[in-house]
């Protein structure tokens, strides 16, 4: 994964992963650059877990994550549609753009009914041990916490189609 797409999906800036990744963060997927972040920085000064900074990205150009959120809730919509009449698979790669399209900061805010997370995460639940069940995935118009844990990211990583270190399957307790 390149400085730059690591970058957009943390919400940051380049410079701030490249600064990272001198300090030792590991760059080969989100979850591993997620759970070095969180080991070694304060969430306080982290553009990606504090609101306040959050805007400096659409200062720069980037997308806006509400525009983003919007779009996420607009398909989810015909998505939900398609499943009730078993036309997911039609549905799901538009649905999945928008979810990695939204910013790592506003990931927080995405809610989904939970016939959606079960329908974009089950080509990997033979693959988990201990497969969970319905209940253990954010529930139907339920937010997920302010600040994801790694298992809230690795199950949005799989929803968005972003990719998931294997190790990270493990990861339900």
């Amino acid at each position: 994964m390149s400085n730059a797409e690591l970058a957009r999906q943390l919400g940051v800036d380049k410079a701030i992963v490249s600064r990272d990744k001198r300090r030792g963060m590991p760059v080969h997927s989100l979850q591993a650059a997620s759970a070095w972040r969180d080991a070694h920085l304060e969430l306080a000064r982290r553009k990606d877990c504090n609101p306040a900074r959050a805007d400096a990205g659409r200062r720069r150009g980037a997308g806006s994550a509400a525009d983003e959120l919007a779009r996420v809730r607009r398909i989810a919509g015909v998505a939900q549609a398609a499943l009730d009449v078993g036309l997911f698979a039609q549905a799901a790669p538009e649905l999945r753009q928008a979810l990695a399209a939204v910013p790592l900061a506003a990931r927080p805010s995405v809610s989904l009914p939970l016939a959606l997370w079960d329908a974009l995460c089950s080509h990997v639940w033979p693959r988990v041990p201990g497969q969970p069940e319905l209940a253990d995935l954010p529930a139907e118009a339920v937010r997920p916490p302010r600040v994801m844990t790694g298992r809230d990211r690795t199950v949005y990583a799989i929803a968005a189609g972003e990719p998931v270190d294997d190790a990270w399957l493990d990861y339900w307790d």
